[in-house]
């Protein structure tokens, strides 16, 4: 089912919880069965609750090593706050022009 859901998608958020480790593995399990199906997809790093600071875990070292390995960056944001969500669809927007 994943797989009919996901075939023809140009791009992709691929989104971490930046007070849970274990997301970032998730994150990258996801990537990799996402671009099993869209080889030729834009992806973009979305590590979210970044109002959080006190919780946070995962560092920036940890969210450039996996977003170098999708060829793209990461982007810290919060669907609380909005903080740079923004930013991100226009990334993946402009990648995908």
């Amino acid at each position: 089912m994943q797989g009919s859901y996901l075939r023809g998608a140009d791009g992709a958020m691929l989104v971490c919880d930046l007070t849970r480790a274990k997301t970032l593995d998730h994150l990258e399990t996801q990537a990799h069965n996402f671009l099993r199906i869209n080889p030729t997809s834009k992806l973009v790093v979305v590590a979210n609750k970044k109002d959080l600071v006190n919780q946070m875990i995962l560092t920036g070292d940890q969210l450039d090593t996996v977003a170098a390995a999708f060829d793209t960056r990461y982007f810290r944001t919060s669907a609380k706050t909005g903080d740079d969500v923004e930013a991100a669809f226009r990334f993946l927007g402009e990648l995908l022009v």
